[in-house]
C-alpha cells in the first residue's frame, strides 16, 4: 500500500490521492488499506518515513554543530520537492 501511496500522491498529489484511489492501485479492497492503517494520515506518515530512509544524506552535512539541523533541512526540502515534482 505504501508503495500504491507513493504512485497516486506522484501522480495527483497529495491532496487528489484518496484512499480509494490508493487502495485501487495495487486493486486492493478498501478496507485492506483502512485494516493496515486506519486512514490516510497513517499511511501518509509511512509514506514519508519510506521516502526519509530513502534520501542520500551526505556524511559531511552531520558534521560540526549545524550539520544535523542541515541534513533535516535537506530531507525536509527533497521530501517538498518530491511532492510538487514527482519523479
Amino acid at each position: 500500500m505504501v508503495e500504491a501511496a507513493v504512485q497516486v500522491i506522484a501522480r495527483e498529489g497529495a491532496d487528489g490521492a484518496t484512499t480509494r484511489k490508493i487502495a485501487d492501485e495495487p486493486q486492493a479492497p478498501l478496507t485492506s488499506l483502512h485494516y493496515c492503517f486506519q486512514n490516510k494520515e497513517n499511511l501518509l506518515l509511512a509514506v514519508f518515513i519510506r521516502l526519509a530512509e530513502e534520501m542520500p544524506v551526505t556524511v559531511d552535512l552531520l558534521d560540526g554543530n549545524e550539520g544535523l539541523g542541515r541534513a533535516a533541512e535537506q530531507a525536509l526540502t527533497r521530501s517538498m520537492q518530491w511532492d510538487r515534482h514527482p519523479a
